[in-house]
């Protein structure tokens, strides 16, 4: 029996070879060969994407989230002058608009107690994550590591102890060093375009996610032996003697006090930014809208919190850590 008339005739040798050899020969599209005015499409099809990323603090059970914004396609910029020239009339208002607007951290109520050092002592507070973040934008030099390792010139371990990062972020969590990263480079940004601000130090805005059902944390404080005799014999403020270790439960004032007295000492050391404290509404649904009727309400106390830390560091007027308002889901 001959063959189907439906079946294909075979191909020829000669005809396989050529197409096999024509796919990895072909050469690379080139965009200018488009119309220009196709070419202003793809540029304003380039999108803007807000990546956020828990990092992890320093007992692991709690975690704030770095929010940074970018155009990933910006370096379509650097191709050559002619595209340069196009895209910027583009990408030029929308990067301005990134570049203006402060970074932002997110942090639950809960997770405050990671940001916070509960032992009180005459050294320096243990490093959080935002401390390292702070003090990495202090000068010029972990700013050009960072860039040299962006052209690999530096490994990510190189830069996790520049950073001073080895007893907070774990050598195998690359997503967590690059995140990091990515927000100081992107902190540092901000700064070079000198914002305009009524306080001596460029802001970067903390946002504290409020949720309806926190009603306080369970916490063990410590105090040295050296700071209970300088409370006792030195101290301006009469304090009442207390046992050096106790536990007890931690409402959000006490936090929020806690935290800004340790915001504003770190603010105060290193001279480089301030902190703009908002506060947000940490349920979303349809419960949303009356837990942010009961976030209003407690505003005042929130704010009178952040004041007495302020004051409890003695380093109230300075404009490090102050009170920016209630923030909205859809503006972060």
């Amino acid at each position: 029996m001959g063959p189907s008339i439906f079946s294909r005739p075979p191909v020829p040798e000669t005809e396989l070879a050529s197409g096999a050899t024509d796919s990895k020969t072909a050469k690379p599209f080139r965009l200018l060969d488009l119309p220009k005015e196709i070419r202003f499409m793809i540029y304003e099809k380039l999108p803007i994407i807000t990546q956020r990323h828990d990092t992890p603090l320093r007992n692991r059970d709690h975690y704030l989230t770095l929010v940074t914004t970018t155009i990933p396609g910006i370096s379509i910029l650097a191709t050559c002058r002619q595209v340069n020239e196009e895209a910027s009339h583009v990408l030029a208002p929308h990067l301005q608009n990134i570049l203006q607007t402060p970074p932002t951290v997110i942090v639950e109520a809960q997770h405050l107690v990671g940001l916070i050092d509960l032992h009180d002592a005459l050294c320096l507070p243990q490093s959080s994550i935002l401390d390292r973040v702070v003090s990495s934008l202090s000068g010029y030099r972990i700013e050009r590591a960072l860039h040299k390792y962006r052209r690999g010139k530096k490994s990510l371990q190189d830069v996790r102890g520049i950073l001073e990062l080895n007893n907070l972020v774990d050598s195998n969590d690359e997503a967590t060093l690059k995140a990091i990263i990515r927000f100081v480079l992107r902190a540092a940004k901000y700064m070079q375009t000198k914002p305009d601000t009524i306080y001596k130090h460029a802001p970067l805005t903390v946002v504290i996610a409020v949720p309806t059902s926190f009603q306080y944390h369970l916490v063990t404080t410590s105090t040295s032996r050296m700071r209970n005799f300088y409370y006792k014999f030195f101290s301006t403020r009469r304090r009442p003697r207390r046992p050096r270790t106790q536990r007890g439960l931690a409402t959000l004032s006490w936090l929020l006090r806690r935290f800004a007295f340790h915001a504003a000492l770190t603010c105060r050391i290193w001279r480089a930014v301030s902190l703009s404290v908002k506060f947000m509404c940490g349920v979303h649904g349809r419960r949303e809208a009356v837990a942010a009727r009961v976030l209003a309400q407690s505003e005042h106390a929130f704010q009178f919190a952040l004041m007495r830390g302020v004051a409890d560091a003695e380093l109230m007027g300075k404009g490090l850590v102050y009170y920016g308002g209630l923030a909205r889901g859809k503006e972060i």
